[in-house]
């Protein structure tokens, strides 16, 4: 209750207040967050996060989730028949997760800051670098395009998370007065309030096809989660760590996806 009514609350009240705010809004929503919200965000959690020496296996398993994840939808795409382009979206969808925008919130919620670096190394070093580098390398692929490496590395590079992530480690050791610890803490959580009304608005402009997705939703949000949680099994993974890793798995398809099928103008699904 604590998680699930605060959050679809709000994502609602982002799908109902779609079609009053101006088409602009979103978008400028989505850059604001990007570039300044989510990595102040990330600064003020990380300076409570504790950090344990297997954190490094949050990006492994991440990246693992992601190779099961293309190959089984390799599987998908091959039965089907689908054209390139197609083929494109359906890759780009189950292969990174929206471990940012709502991983964050959902998990903050859950587990509180403690754990958060198990969050930003999944979602750091699997999600955004696996989007910004192996799934530009898919748009200019199946967009029939060509995107030289330097420029991949550079998206990368430009993500603000990773920077915020440089920033975070050293406010770990910047002394915050007690009186401004909660209006910090406050402003965050106001942020990731507005990550979840965007991601309202962007559900509310989605068509009917949803049945075509579905079996994609099912192979991202049901199935790698299912199999790297029996991978975490053997390795000793417990708590709130191994939990973190199976919800980063689970969560739906990353806004990162849908820039790109937009930038290349790909056939959406």
């Amino acid at each position: 209750m604590r998680l699930y009514v605060p959050l679809l609350a709000i994502a609602g009240l982002g799908w109902f207040g779609k079609r009053w705010v101006p088409a602009a809004v979103p978008d400028r929503l989505g850059q604001g967050l990007f570039w300044l919200g989510i990595p102040f965000t990330i600064v003020v959690f990380l300076r409570r996060a504790t950090f344990t020496g297997a954190v490094w296996l949050a990006p492994v398993l991440a990246w693992t989730g992601i190779v099961l994840a293309l190959g089984l939808t390799w599987l998908w795409v091959q039965r089907r028949g689908l054209a390139l382009p197609t083929q494109g979206s359906c890759f780009l969808a189950t292969m990174a997760g929206n471990t940012g925008y709502l991983g964050y919130p959902v998990l903050l919620t859950l587990y509180g800051p403690e754990p958060f670096a198990w969050v930003l190394f999944y979602d750091l070093f699997g999600s955004t670098i696996a989007a910004y580098s192996l799934g530009v390398a898919l748009a200019a692929k199946c967009g029939g395009g060509a995107i030289p490496g330097p420029a991949v590395a550079l998206a990368v590079l430009k993500n603000p998370v990773l920077w915020s992530f440089g920033v975070g480690l050293m406010a770990r050791s910047w002394p915050v007065p007690a009186a401004v610890e909660p209006v910090l803490t406050g402003l965050a959580w106001t942020v990731i309030a507005l990550a979840l009304a965007l991601i309202g608005m962007r559900l509310g402009g989605l068509g009917d096809r949803w049945r075509e997705v579905l079996p994609l939703a099912l192979l991202k949000m049901v199935l790698v989660p299912t199999l790297l949680l029996g991978l975490t099994l053997p390795l000793g993974l417990e708590g709130p760590p191994r939990a973190i890793v199976v919800l980063q798995a689970a969560m739906p398809p990353a806004f990162a996806t849908l820039v790109l099928a937009e930038a290349y103008h790909w056939t959406f699904l």
